[in-house]
């Protein structure tokens, strides 16, 4: 069995468009047997706007972790740190808002 190289790494605004590429592609992958292809990229366009990932991450909203596997872009998880819950209002929570793998390592 060959041995496989995984790494992650925090994302910073400079990685804002590789997320965008990957959420829409990965999201694309996921859903296109699913869904019409014009609804998939409406959703895409919504979804996955550099401008806007940039400002989450220079403003501490939103945490990006990029992973790779062989030096290819297999997947990244986004993390929400400005979320409260109602049942724990005293509590800063983390929210795993999106996890998105490449259909290649499904």
């Amino acid at each position: 069995m060959k041995e496989q190289n995984l790494s992650i790494k925090w994302a910073t605004h400079g990685d804002a468009k590789l997320i965008c590429d990957l959420g829409a592609r990965f999201f694309i992958e996921a859903y296109h047997e699913e869904k019409a292809m014009d609804d998939l990229l409406l959703y895409c366009q919504k979804a996955f706007v550099q401008a806007d990932i940039e400002a989450d991450i220079k403003e501490g909203k939103a945490f990006y972790a990029i992973c790779k596997l062989d030096e290819r872009d297999c997947g990244y998880i986004k993390l929400r740190s400005d979320r409260t819950l109602d049942s724990l209002p005293k509590l800063q929570c983390i929210e795993l808002e999106r996890i998105y793998v490449g259909r290649d390592y499904w």
